[in-house]
């Protein structure tokens, strides 16, 4: 039996991974894990939520975004302070707010702070999650901090691939929910996510 990967390892693997993913199937992808988060009942009551903005390796969040403000849904983005200061949701209306960030990431240069604790709902990327909702996210550590003071529902966005056990540590944080392209996933009371 092999030994355990670090995080450091399972990400470097995973991102390699993501690499290669066939673009067309992403895409189909995307969309159905759209699909099936427009069916979940939290999304369609939530009236706050934060949503990771994208980069083309991870599942694409930019249709959720259109749809959450086409429905009046106040939308949140990640705002990264530093190592330090962390994280935090900054509400914006329009994407010309956003520009190009830490990591290459598209952040918002205005807005509103929304605090963890008033949003519905917290959509949340990741390198890959576990079946008890853990995630391997990129190792700053923002999420889980976010995700500690957070009070409304969390659902992780992933390809079914990608769904797999990963290393954890004592501040690690799990979603609710995971979504992929073959349905919703749930925690039920043993922990683990069930369809």
């Amino acid at each position: 039996m092999t030994a355990p990967q670090t995080k450091e390892a399972l990400r470097t693997q995973l991102h390699a991974q993501r690499l290669q993913l066939d673009r067309s199937c992403q895409q189909q992808w995307d969309q159905r894990i759209f699909q099936h988060l427009q069916a979940l009942p939290v999304y369609q009551r939530a009236r706050s939520l934060m949503l990771y903005l994208s980069t083309p390796v991870e599942v694409n969040t930019w249709p959720i975004l259109d749809d959450a403000w086409q429905r009046g849904c106040a939308v949140s983005v990640p705002k990264v302070l530093g190592r330090q200061r962390g994280m935090v949701a900054w509400r914006i209306d329009d994407r010309q707010q956003l520009q190009e960030g830490v990591m290459g990431i598209m952040e918002p240069t205005t807005g509103v702070v929304v605090e963890p604790q008033d949003l519905d709902l917290v959509i949340v990327p990741g390198l890959a999650f576990a079946e008890d909702g853990y995630r391997l996210g990129y190792g700053a550590g923002y999420y889980d901090r976010f995700l500690a003071a957070a009070a409304g529902v969390t659902v992780g966005l992933v390809y079914a691939c990608f769904v797999r056990p990963v290393p954890r540590d004592p501040w690690d944080v799990a979603v609710d929910w995971v979504l992929t392209e073959n349905g919703i996933c749930k925690k039920g009371n043993d922990g683990r996510l069930t369809n």
